[in-house]
């Protein structure tokens, strides 16, 4: 009977300590799927939209208009100006105007006349080569 007793409380401590460490895990993965879906979903969502999402810039070429002859009478040129905002321009703008004319078709006197003017915007020059510009 004592050996009884004895198998008894081994069985039934063991069930408690199996059922114990069920529990307990059964909390973790409880908690950690709380964690994920709930508190933490925004960072996860983010990273999935990553993989996900892509941005591609296509640059694209403007053609050429063309006559029935197939000669072009339209097409797409680069082209390179230079302006200013006087209001903006700050300190000596004698030199500013001597170190432009170096690279513009006007003379020193017509970029300082620009530069200090009440315009909001002027033109220094227009249709600057690609070499210069």
């Amino acid at each position: 009977m004592r050996v009884d007793l004895l198998a008894r409380l081994r069985e039934t401590f063991l069930f408690i300590l199996i059922s114990a460490t069920v529990v307990v895990f059964s909390l973790i993965f409880i908690k950690t799927i709380y964690v994920i879906q709930v508190e933490d979903h925004q960072l996860y969502t983010n990273s999935i939209q990553s993989y996900r999402v892509e941005t591609d810039i296509l640059y694209s070429v403007r053609g050429s208009i063309l006559d029935r002859n197939n000669k072009p009478i339209a097409m797409s040129v680069n082209s390179y100006e230079l302006g200013v905002h006087p209001a903006k321009v700050l300190g000596k703008i004698d030199e500013l105007s001597g170190l432009l004319k170096n690279f513009v078709s006007k003379d020193q006197q017509e970029i300082y006349d620009l530069l200090v003017s009440d315009k909001k915007f002027v033109w220094i020059d227009r249709n600057i080569s690609p070499e210069i510009a």
